[in-house]
């Protein structure tokens, strides 16, 4: 049924690679929770989406001041998440990270990028920076701050993702990998 639900989505033409890269590691529970935004005003998209979330067992719950879906296996964590999401107290960004399935020791670094005048918290790099490109071939698919001088060790969660997508879904994988590096030049 798995194979059966990730060719599904694979080839699921009216989503972009990122969306879909959240809403299967949501699905295979490697990530407690995802955000997934709106893509499009189309109903026929969003119907498409609702019921792919539906038939693999995801609660999904549109953001009423954002243009994002929160989506998981769990639909507490969904409500959790998205009552929250646009919080930026310390508490707040610390579990949203921890449900969005962001390495735990991440978390500092993210609220000194929400509250830049603490400098309590460890300073972090973002998937902007050079050197993700050169020591971690997994780079993309670090989509959350890491601290700075724990590069590598903060990306391992990333670098699960990054394989679970590749082997899962090998056409998203290809496509986020070429829409990255074009984005880059």
């Amino acid at each position: 049924m798995e194979q059966e639900y990730a060719k599904e989505l694979d080839s699921l033409d009216i989503l972009e690679p990122n969306p879909k890269i959240d809403l299967w590691l949501a699905y295979k529970g490697i990530k407690p929770v995802s955000i997934v935004y709106e893509l499009t005003s189309s109903k026929t998209i969003k119907n498409k989406l609702l019921d792919w979330c539906k038939k693999v067992g995801l609660y999904i719950e549109k953001n009423a001041d954002t243009a994002n879906y929160v989506v998981g296996k769990n639909e507490l964590l969904v409500k959790e998440v998205n009552e929250s999401l646009l919080k930026t107290t310390e508490e707040a960004i610390i579990r949203k990270c921890e449900l969005l399935g962001y390495p735990v020791e991440t978390a500092l670094s993210a609220c000194r990028n929400f509250l830049p005048d603490n400098d309590k918290y460890p300073k972090g790099i973002s998937i902007s920076n050079n050197f993700f490109e050169s020591k971690i071939p997994w780079w993309e698919y670090v989509r959350y701050i890491v601290r700075e001088g724990h590069e590598v060790e903060d990306s391992l969660v990333a670098k699960k993702w990054h394989d679970t997508i590749e082997k899962d879904l090998p056409k998203t994988h290809k496509l986020f990998i070429e829409d990255l590096r074009k984005n880059k030049s």
